[in-house]
């Protein structure tokens, strides 16, 4: 009799194990965050022409085991996760730092990429609540802002200033080549369009992961 009770609490101690491991939530992964900060740009804007270049440095570097980049007004988060048992971070703070300076010299003016800093623990990414906002698309006529003798440059610098101080686009003006001061209405289109706040990209992708 004392053994089928032995024998029983050895049973139930072995469920109270198995049950209390399938609860236990599994630990974020080690990874480290780089913040590019675009100032006056939208979502999209930003993954097209900050998180694009910096996205296809990063992926294959060694140690990480995914990337997920989250793209808003004015920045970029990039988070990179390590592989795991992997010790020491920091090793992949100065691989990720190195691969994303690699991508300068095609990001845009006033683009500034932010040292990569640990982030092990944390939710990958934070949560965020996506829905559609009213963004501004400026086309710009090249024939009539190259008669006009002003830059592209010119014009975006003007375009993120008016939208960091809430100035209405239908209202900037530019400086053409004579000193003119210029509508940019008087050389480019402006629309409202619909875009999401946030936009999420991770790699692998779910399909890649399938594979």
């Amino acid at each position: 009799m004392s053994r089928n009770i032995v024998q029983a609490s050895r049973i139930l101690l072995a469920a109270i194990l198995v049950i209390g491991c399938g609860c236990r939530k599994p630990s974020p992964p080690a990874a480290v965050k780089i913040v590019v900060e675009y100032p006056g740009a939208s979502p999209k804007i930003v993954d097209d022409v900050v998180c694009a270049p910096i996205r296809q440095q990063l992926i294959g570097v060694e140690h990480a085991s995914a990337i997920i980049s989250v793209s808003s007004n004015n920045l970029a988060e990039i988070y990179v996760q390590c592989m795991p048992n992997m010790m020491y971070v920091s090793m992949l703070s100065v691989l990720v730092d190195n691969r994303a300076q690699l991508a300068a010299p095609v990001l845009p003016m006033g683009a500034t990429i932010k040292k990569a800093v640990d982030v092990s623990g944390q939710t990958i990414p934070p949560a965020l609540h996506i829905h559609d906002v009213d963004c501004p698309d400026v086309h710009v006529d090249p024939l009539k802002a190259s008669r006009l003798g002003i830059s592209m440059s010119t014009v975006t610098n003007a375009v993120q200033e008016a939208m960091k101080s809430g100035e209405k686009l239908s209202e900037v003006t530019v400086k053409s080549s004579t000193g003119e001061k210029v509508r940019l209405t008087g050389f480019a289109t402006i629309k409202t369009v619909r875009e999401p706040n946030h936009i999420i990209v991770r790699w692998p992708s779910a399909e890649e992961q399938g594979k």
